[in-house]
């Protein structure tokens, strides 16, 4: 899924104080990291490839300058039959303005991308891990990671979900479901909602996959339109036909809900989180939610609590 951050710059002008500009720069030891260090990819969409880009960047009070950065990559199974043998042959990869084993930040720039192309196959195989880790760059002075023996962003790895793998296809929970509301909306009334994007939030935890949807919480009902609010679903992969899903407490200001509640006096904002089911061979989800609501002070207001299902079906 795609996140947008604007970022507000107010200039003021001061005309009688003076600040030195070199504030505005930074003069450390320059590195380069991966700011996101983890996403994934299908092995194949419709029998067509996958791609993705990530974003390395560089921080030095230098712009001037291009400079080439090299890294270098491998992949591996982490399901599977063949869980921690290597998987070659599974992607190709391109830096922007160099090769499959460089990429180029521009002059004037801090940024620049790496492609990853997924190549399919026609077998169930299981999911596979790209690992891409940092080298070298041109200018020797440039530290690969954060400063410090961690090296932290330093590497970043991107899951590749099989296609073929049947026991979880999480091209079956994209797209528009019917919704079904209870209690606060009347079980007759359905409104549509979409599933749009996934990614990976913590990989492997405790030999389950951990997979993040991201989709609207409520839409637009038949006979009244409420606003969108978006909420993570995090879905635990097993091998039937169906398994669980967690909603984490996510915190909304308090008007996008509103309506919903019937509120007689504003809070400063909803807490919403629960859990659910979901079956992997419609791709249909059931989540119950509570919603819980908090004053100015980020307390939580006792008795002002909801609860409801939503039935997901295609």
């Amino acid at each position: 899924m795609k996140k947008y951050i604007y970022v507000v710059i107010f200039l003021f002008a001061f005309t009688s104080c003076k600040f030195d500009d070199s504030d505005l720069f930074y003069n450390d030891s320059p590195f380069v990291i991966f700011p996101s260090t983890s996403t994934g990819i299908f092995e194949g969409i419709a029998g067509m490839p996958d791609t993705k880009s990530i974003s390395i960047e560089r921080a030095t009070g230098d712009l001037s300058k291009p400079v080439t950065v090299n890294f270098k990559s491998s992949a591996k199974f982490i399901t599977g039959p063949n869980t921690g043998s290597a998987a070659p042959n599974s992607y190709s990869m391109q830096g922007e303005g160099g090769t499959s084993a460089s990429v180029v930040i521009p002059a004037g720039k801090i940024t620049a991308k790496i492609t990853i192309t997924s190549i399919d196959n026609a077998t169930s195989d299981g999911y596979k891990e790209i690992s891409i880790e940092l080298e070298s760059a041109d200018d020797a002075n440039i530290k690969m990671g954060y400063p410090g023996p961690a090296q932290l962003s330093k590497i970043a790895r991107v899951t590749i979900f099989d296609d073929e793998d049947t026991s979880f296809n999480l091209l079956k929970f994209f797209g528009d479901r019917t919704v079904n509301q209870t209690p606060i909306v009347p079980s007759d009334r359905k409104y549509l909602t979409t599933f749009t994007e996934s990614s990976v939030t913590n990989g492997i935890v405790n030999n389950k996959f951990l997979v993040t949807l991201e989709g609207p919480l409520v839409g637009e009902e038949k006979t009244q339109d409420y606003e969108t609010v978006k909420l993570v679903y995090i879905l635990t992969p097993s091998n039937g036909t169906s398994g669980t899903l967690r909603i984490p407490a996510q915190e909304f200001p308090a008007p996008k809900l509103d309506p919903l509640l019937g509120a007689t006096s504003r809070p400063s904002s909803w807490v919403i989180d629960g859990n659910g089911t979901y079956n992997n061979t419609t791709g249909n989800m059931t989540a119950s939610y509570r919603i819980r609501a908090k004053n100015a002070s980020g307390a939580f207001i006792n008795g002002v609590v909801q609860n409801y299902t939503h039935n997901y079906a295609r």
